[in-house]
């Protein structure tokens, strides 16, 4: 566990600094910072639609279905929901990676999807976190807390979108040489 949160909070920090900079684009819009996300998100929603579908349906006692396929051809829209969901995680996880490589090159781009992929899950779980900490007191410190934590991810988030930065400081530096 304590190996998996170094790695993350070392991948967030990389990209962080990289995003800093002005050499690498880390998310060059927020589009594209919403289809790294989806990695992570379509997966959840997907097994959420799925399971709620599924659970609208629930068998009969003594259930009708000896196996899942015969239940899943008398009732296909979970089976559609998840294909749906097979088909967007898929297209989030290559969207990511051709992103990467078209800003940043075929050497650097996958790096930075990795380093994406690491930085997103630890942002995406620290918001979590954030999210479902309990004060059963309702202290309103610890509501100023959780808004402030939530400011601080939002400001790492807007650092991570630099594409415009970065070509502008390409086209600069392509200017100056010619």
């Amino acid at each position: 566990m304590s190996l998996t949160f170094v790695t993350l909070a070392a991948s967030t920090v990389i990209l962080f600094t990289l995003g800093c900079g002005s050499r690498v684009v880390v998310f060059a819009d927020a589009s594209d910072l919403f289809m790294s996300a989806c990695i992570f998100i379509v997966p959840v929603m997907t097994l959420f639609g799925a399971g709620m579908i599924g659970w609208m349906l629930a068998p009969e006692h003594p259930p009708k279905y000896a196996t899942t396929l015969d239940m899943t051809l008398d009732n296909p829209a979970p089976a559609f929901v998840l294909c749906i969901g097979v088909l967007a995680w898929t297209w989030a996880i290559l969207g990511t990676i051709v992103s990467s490589i078209r800003y940043n090159g075929i050497i650097v781009g996958p790096v930075i999807a990795v380093l994406k992929l690491g930085a997103l899950l630890s942002l995406l779980l620290a918001w979590f976190g954030t999210l479902h900490s309990y004060d059963d007191r309702g202290n309103e410190n610890h509501i100023a807390a959780k808004f402030f934590i939530f400011a601080i991810l939002i400001w790492f988030a807007s650092r991570f979108v630099n594409g415009e930065r970065v070509i502008l400081q390409r086209m600069s530096s392509r200017q100056v040489l010619a």
